[in-house]
């Protein structure tokens, strides 16, 4: 493996994701050298299985919060890698977050749980704005419905 030119494989197939990005490189220069001394590897196509999300769930939530205002956000799921145990966490929607930062922490999570023997693989957890908890309760209960019914992309929550 090279890892520059592993890199540069996922920069041309996931563009615009610079903190995926950069996770992904961080760990590869630190492992290039072991990884090139075992061919098997190689022949298992591991990094590539390891550097791609299993899945990626992507949905528009649309909620009203306590003043009446509707808003809309983008909520998310990455599934990274599931080699040591069950996805771990739950499901983003935060304004503040898109798909590189959600992609870079389940990168990280499934290292991190590898490294510490947590047999839970790496997926992000929950991470909501500051809303009324009414809402807030239709809003999770919708999200986690959509993750569990892929095709349906918009959910209204209203009260």
């Amino acid at each position: 493996m090279k890892a520059n030119e592993v890199l540069d494989t996922l920069k041309r197939r996931f563009p615009n994701e610079p903190e995926y990005h950069q996770a992904v490189e961080e760990v590869l220069s630190t492992i290039e050298e072991a990884y090139n001394q075992h061919p098997e590897f190689e022949k298992n196509n591991l990094i590539e299985r390891l550097c791609i999300p299993d899945r990626v769930f992507s949905f528009r939530v649309t909620w009203m919060d306590d003043k009446g205002s509707i808003h809309t956000n983008m909520g998310y799921r990455v599934q990274h890698n599931n080699a040591i145990g069950p996805y771990k966490g739950g499901i983003r929607f935060h304004s503040s977050v898109n798909l590189s930062i959600l992609k870079f922490l389940a990168f990280e999570q499934t290292f991190k749980n590898s490294l510490t023997f947590i047999r839970l693989s790496g997926i992000p957890s929950m991470n909501l704005p500051s809303i009324a908890i009414v809402p807030l309760k239709s809003r999770t209960r919708c999200s986690a419905s959509i993750v569990l019914k892929p095709g349906i992309s918009i959910f209204n929550i209203v009260s």
